[in-house]
């Protein structure tokens, strides 16, 4: 859920608010639930990187990514949230 509705999740991680979103406050941003990546550089080698493979890597992709390589695969640790999320801007008329 970031706050560009038309962007998805591998636009909202790789470019530069790193996966702020509405649910930000409560779950944290959207690079810390990032778990891998598959990501071919510029010289056409493919990179499977994760905390453990490739860490430079894998941490440069949340805020940066898209000046890294092309990312192909992204894997997620996922939270749960409520069927009603309440987020965003809270205007009240009187």
């Amino acid at each position: 859920m970031g706050h560009v509705y038309h962007t998805g999740v591998a636009g909202m991680l790789l470019n530069a608010t790193s996966g702020i979103g509405f649910l930000s406050r409560t779950r944290g941003l959207c690079g810390s639930y990032l778990i891998a990546a598959t990501v071919v550089t510029a010289d056409g080698h493919v990179h499977k990187c994760s905390a453990s493979d490739e860490p430079d890597l894998f941490w440069a992709l949340p805020g940066a990514g898209s000046n890294m390589g092309i990312v192909t695969s992204l894997s997620f640790r996922l939270s749960i949230v409520p069927p009603v999320v309440l987020g965003g801007d809270v205007v009240q008329v009187s």
